[in-house]
């Protein structure tokens, strides 16, 4: 059995993922082409804590070029990273080799989808593109079932290493002042000003804030906020340790692993409705809260009732964020990966 992973991005949730897959059923070989988007420098040194190859997408002129090294490799299954890498995308579908189509793409209805199915897919590729894996949101679920109503659509395609995050107790009551944790790039898709406008409106909350991006100089002005910088997916659960929310007031999300480790972890959820991965994680006034990213008020509101929280109810918040946490991990990953070996 021989395995192709072409990734975009090699994070290192996805990568352990890919290790759980190569533990469990051990294919023949096993080989993943990264060809970053961003200029990183680290993923070669990052790729070899794992017992697979890896190879990075511009040696592979070594073998003559993407279809000659399909060929020479000759896989029983590829997995692609959607569409990003055009011509990736139309090498795989065009060749002989089954493939799976990785989408997070929420359908949001926008006349640039609705065209891209039927002038791409409709035409060419609904005979090849036979399994789609998506992140798991209704509208990404949507979305993959309009590329090809026929295919093999599964949810699931993020994983988190939960088992990182489990260590982490259930939480029973919060710090004072309560410590959010806002986790992720400092950009205004992210809406962190969001965040920002509504805690100068509110008392008795610290910000903690890991991540980095041109909003940066806005978020360390604050004297609510406490910086930790960059942290690497090892430093992670021991700053979730310490805090007593995750709060992410996204515009635009497809997904949001950290949700899932925040979950798994046992930290209760402030999140906006545009992040997908609360379709899995938050159950609304249970384990934590939704909120409009538009709408300050209704975040203050919220930071309002969390204040006046008792210790029993922040408890069963966070065990239910555990609980729901741990519903998905990695085992199950390689098990939904391993389906799409069979036809």
């Amino acid at each position: 059995m021989k395995i192709i992973f072409f990734l975009s991005t090699p994070t290192p949730y996805f990568l352990d993922s890919i290790q759980r897959l190569n533990d469990v059923f051990s294919p023949g070989k096993l080989l993943v082409v990264y060809d970053p988007l961003h200029h990183y420098t680290g993923y070669s040194t990052l790729l070899k804590k794992y017992n697979y190859e890896s190879i990075h997408i511009n040696d592979l002129q070594k073998y003559g070029g993407l279809s000659s090294f399909l060929r020479r490799f000759n896989p029983d299954l590829i997995y692609i990273p959607g569409w990003i890498n055009k011509r990736l995308f139309l090498t795989t579908m065009w060749s002989k080799y089954e493939f799976v189509l990785g989408m997070d793409t929420p359908y949001l209805g926008k006349l640039r989808q609705k065209i891209f199915v039927k002038l791409i897919f409709a035409i060419a590729g609904r005979k090849k593109i036979r399994k789609i894996w998506t992140a798991g949101t209704a509208k990404s679920m949507k979305y993959a079932r309009m590329i090809n109503p026929g295919a093999r659509v599964l949810p699931g395609l993020y994983c988190a290493t939960v088992e990182k995050f489990i260590k982490n107790g259930v939480k029973t009551e919060m710090h004072d002042p309560i410590r959010l944790l806002y986790c992720g790039r400092l950009s205004p898709e992210k809406n962190p000003q969001l965040l920002i406008e509504a805690l100068k409106g509110t008392e008795g909350f610290e910000l903690w804030v890991a991540g980095s991006g041109p909003m940066l100089p806005i978020i360390n002005a604050q004297g609510f906020v406490r910086y930790t910088g960059n942290v690497s997916p090892d430093e992670l659960p021991d700053i979730m340790k310490e805090v007593d929310f995750l709060v992410l007031p996204s515009i635009y999300d497809r997904w949001g692993v950290v949700v899932h480790e925040a979950a798994s972890a046992g930290l209760p959820l402030l999140l906006s409705y545009e992040v997908g991965a609360r379709e899995w994680f938050l159950l609304p006034n249970k384990n934590g809260f939704l909120f409009s990213p538009y709408h300050t008020r209704e975040l203050i509101s919220i930071l309002k009732m969390i204040r006046h929280l008792d210790n029993e109810k922040f408890r069963e918040m966070s065990l239910i964020s555990k609980k729901l946490g741990t519903l998905y991990n990695q085992y199950m990953w390689a098990m939904n990966f391993a389906s799409f070996l069979h036809n």
